[in-house]
């Protein structure tokens, strides 16, 4: 068989991957089961649970202010809300202080530097959760906007499906050319890695969690360890949904959950090509764990991403049998864009630099892993370095 030919399969073959990826959006995830709205609960009444909202912020004066009014917007009133000022060198303080406006249920505390072999995030939420009473206890980034009922509806889900911890996928919101360009292929990535039907599956060892937005039945995070027993993680949250998914070492049943929550939950997550790529950067091995999955990662990424547009766009090898297959994928891929810009995750213009987006993404990739491993410099996030395998590893 020629080359053409082995193209021609292996291309006709990513059409038929993106095809499938348009059934899921179109059907298991637009059923709703683990898609949530505002509607989907009902008022809260005085016999609510108190739930302690805790908001790490490092170097967060542009966005603890929108994030902190949200919360106290939350129609859940029973909340105490603590602020965790996590070595800011900006006017984080000064900023959160303003938008809580003498709110009691507000405390803003400042988090010791993180002791060796910690990650900065953890070590601040474990003091944090130290202090607080709630039934519940909500992790939340400070670049987070909720809608008002998201935490009722959050709360809900969780009792109805019966799980000690949820975490959930908002929408996007990107502004910049960058972020428009890679951020949609980057959490297309996530998507082929952990489908949110799969994660949810209770014997699967499929776990993805969130750390923008995480609640956990208090006597579960307890139970598990809490942040303590993921102390070394880069990646806290999916370190969290795996122990969970595991038991607690004392043999109890625990349940996850994880959701989409676009109309709950906007978050703005970078602003550059810079902060996408070390923020991304710094974390992505940890969910890739080894470097033979980064080259599979990168493979597909070129099979499914690249490879069609290149034919497609060029012509290359003429009208031969590579070329349909191309195009066809190519289709298949803007079909998709379209489908889950619906959801805030694409804007659909942008879609026609799917192949940028891709080559930067694999980039990502492959700089990460570098790095986990030790043969670069570790990425650095907000003045702090993330190490590699070997040494202290601080964020």
């Amino acid at each position: 068989m020629d080359v053409t030919l082995w193209l021609a399969a292996v291309l006709w073959i990513a059409t038929a991957v993106w095809v499938g990826r348009i059934a899921v959006v179109w059907g298991v995830d637009r059923r709703g089961r683990w898609s949530l709205a505002p509607g989907d609960a009902p008022s809260p009444n005085a016999d609510a649970p108190l739930v302690s909202v805790l908001i790490p912020a490092r170097d967060e004066e542009e966005s603890i202010g929108p994030c902190l009014a949200t919360v106290r917007s939350q129609d859940h009133r029973r909340l105490e809300i603590v602020v965790i000022d996590d070595g800011s060198r900006d006017a984080t303080v000064e900023v959160a202080r303003r938008a809580a406006e003498g709110d009691e249920r507000v405390t803003i505390v400042s988090a010791p530097p993180p002791p060796p072999g910690w990650m900065g995030k953890s070590a601040a939420l474990w003091t944090a959760q130290a202090r607080v009473g709630g039934e519940w206890l909500l992790f939340l980034d400070a670049d987070v906007r909720l809608h008002p009922r998201a935490l009722s509806v959050a709360l809900h889900a969780a009792r109805r499906d019966q799980a000690d911890m949820i975490s959930w996928l908002g929408r996007l919101r990107m502004e910049s050319f960058w972020e428009r360009t890679i951020m949609p292929v980057m959490a297309d990535l996530i998507a082929r890695w952990a489908p949110v039907w799969r994660v949810n599956l209770s014997r699967s060892g499929a776990c993805l969690a969130n750390g923008q937005f995480i609640l956990f039945r208090r006597e579960a995070y307890d139970a598990i360890g809490g942040h303590g027993a993921v102390r070394g993680e880069v990646a806290e949250d999916v370190a969290l949904c795996r122990r969970v998914k595991r038991g607690s070492a004392a043999g109890r049943s625990l349940r996850y959950h994880l959701y989409r929550a676009e109309r709950l939950m906007e978050v703005r997550m970078y602003r550059s090509l810079r902060s996408i790529w070390l923020g991304f950067a710094k974390n992505a091995y940890a969910g890739l764990v080894s470097p033979a999955r980064t080259v599979g990662a990168v493979v597909v990424i070129a099979v499914l991403d690249v490879l069609p547009w290149g034919i497609a766009a060029t012509g290359w090898m003429g009208a031969g049998a590579a070329w349909p297959p191309a195009v066809a994928a190519v289709a298949a891929t803007l079909v998709h864009r379209a489908a889950t810009s619906r959801r805030g995750f694409a804007m659909t213009p942008y879609a026609l630099l799917h192949p940028l987006g891709a080559l930067v993404a694999a980039g990502i990739l492959v700089d990460s892993t570098l790095r986990g491993l030790g043969w670069r410099e570790p990425a650095a996030w907000k003045g702090r370095p993330v190490g590699g395998l070997e040494g202290d590893r601080r964020i």
